[in-house]
């Protein structure tokens, strides 16, 4: 879905930006990866480290907000014009604060359950699911979070675009290449008993 989601915003927008999908996992993530640079996605970096193994939270949102720095940093050139497209939640952890918390870490604003975006005025506005309906909102500036809680128009990957994404390079960070403060089960908040 967030996927999906960045790609129309790219369309819409007219602007020739890059969609570069971040994941942090075990090296077999590596195929999510290369299925979103099948579907539209222009580059794609795995974090993936054992150090980085039984995180909660916190100690997800850190190192990925670490990593969103430095592609900011290497492979953005610094531009703050960016969005940080998220699903809404993970399908192992189900919380729903991973997206949040990375907007906290990286002190952006984050505009929570978004079902559709529109570029009117040269900015999107984005509908976002609120208590008793929905909200039509805009970011007040750039960089800011999005999280997406559904999105109808899927994207899927071509027959051309999975060969394309079988030669392109993903690239791989470790804990040591981002540095982030709180990594694996040591820079955990939480702990599960049982």
């Amino acid at each position: 879905q967030a996927l999906s989601f960045a790609h129309q915003m790219r369309r819409d927008s007219g602007k020739d930006g890059k969609i570069i999908c971040l994941s942090m996992g075990p090296p077999m993530a590596e195929e999510v990866l290369r299925y979103c640079l099948s579907r539209c996605a222009d580059m794609a970096v795995l974090l993936t480290d054992r150090a980085l193994a039984g995180a909660d939270t916190v100690a997800t949102a850190n190192p990925l907000a670490f990593a969103i720095r430095k592609i900011v940093r290497e492979l953005l050139n610094g531009d703050s014009d960016y969005y940080v497209v998220c699903g809404m939640q993970s399908v192992d952890g189900d919380t729903a604060q991973v997206p949040p918390q990375i907007a906290e870490e990286l002190d952006l604003g984050c505009i929570a359950y978004v079902t559709e975006a529109k570029f009117k005025n040269n900015r999107f506005e984005f509908t976002r699911i609120i208590s008793g309906g929905s909200q039509v909102v805009t970011a007040k500036k750039l960089p800011v979070v999005i999280t997406i809680a559904k999105y109808e128009y899927p994207l899927f990957a071509t027959f051309a675009g999975t060969r394309r994404a079988n030669k392109m390079e993903i690239i791989r960070w470790g804990a040591d290449d981002i540095k982030a403060t709180h990594i694996g089960v040591q820079g955990s908040k939480t702990t599960v008993i049982r």
